[in-house]
């Protein structure tokens, strides 16, 4: 009996992610057919988007983004979660109490519930340091190419080709600049990549190429000179975590070192007071 019950809840399970699918099949359709269309700045800020960038381009971070984005996908893992729990446990496949069941639910909806974003947060966020990390290697390839003779734009469009393997997601925003370069023209491109992108090192790097494009001045030095403050101020960035440091290790340190000394010195004290009480 416990078996076909077992059964049928698998059955049912499935039925109902056969359900779930379909009717989102049906309103990914209905929303592309009343999707209304973006406007030119719309479609500019979310290119330039280096967070939407970052998933798009990863297959992992796209999936935990997607859950974490809509409540739908959250209820349909949390369903299929607790329905395979139930089965397991009414099917005899795995022998739990009900408390130890009501547990495991509890912890399976706290994980899917807040596990998504917070995976997201910190992909996203190594992603992004990456991306800070390589642009002054970036910016040193864009000046030897400016050095030997190439315009900005073919400068930017072939260093980005080649960066690809380096760093995907800076290849890839810098690419958008480069096509929104040939339409409208470099300096809006650069402007647009300034204004949307919230990263010192990018802005800075938009704004020295801005400089040359207005006023003609001499870009190779400038590029080298960017490169190498941008390199310090990664430097000083991590001279900054190595002094914050000493003051995170001293909560373990007192946790695990100093409060067993105490223990250890004060326990031999309370042993004999204890022991004084007793007797008299």
């Amino acid at each position: 009996m416990q078996i076909i019950f077992g059964l049928s809840l698998i059955l049912g399970n499935t039925l109902l992610m056969l359900t779930f699918f379909e009717r989102s099949k049906v309103t990914r359709l209905k929303d592309a057919i009343e999707q209304r269309p973006e406007s030119a700045s719309e479609s500019d800020e979310k290119a330039y988007d280096y967070v939407s960038v970052i998933v798009s381009l990863s297959p992992v971070i796209s999936f935990f983004y997607s859950i974490d984005q809509k409540v739908s996908q959250k209820i349909r893992v949390l369903l299929v979660t607790l329905f395979s729990l139930l089965a397991l446990k009414y099917s005899a496949i795995i022998d739990i109490t009900v408390d130890a069941l009501a547990m495991m639910m509890g912890l399976a909806s706290a994980l899917i519930i807040l596990l998504p974003g917070l995976i997201v947060k910190y992909l996203v966020s190594n992603r992004k340091k990456a991306l800070q990390d390589a642009l002054p290697y970036f910016v040193d390839l864009v000046a030897v190419c400016v050095q030997s003779g190439m315009t900005v734009e073919s400068a930017l469009k072939y260093t980005s080709l080649q960066f690809t393997p380096l760093d995907v997601n800076l290849a890839t925003l810098i690419t958008h600049a480069g096509k929104r370069a040939e339409v409208s023209g470099l300096e809006d491109a650069l402007g647009s990549l300034y204004r949307a992108i919230d990263l010192i090192e990018m802005r800075m790097f938009c704004s020295c190429l801005l400089q040359s494009v207005r006023y003609g001045a001499s870009l190779y030095e400038a590029l080298s000179e960017l490169a190498k403050d941008m390199r310090e101020m990664q430097l000083l960035q991590m001279e900054e975590k190595i002094g914050k440091l000493s003051a995170k290790m001293s909560v373990p340190l007192v946790i695990f070192i100093m409060l067993p000394i105490v223990v250890l010195i004060i326990a031999p004290s309370l042993l004999r007071i204890m022991q004084n009480g007793i007797s008299s």
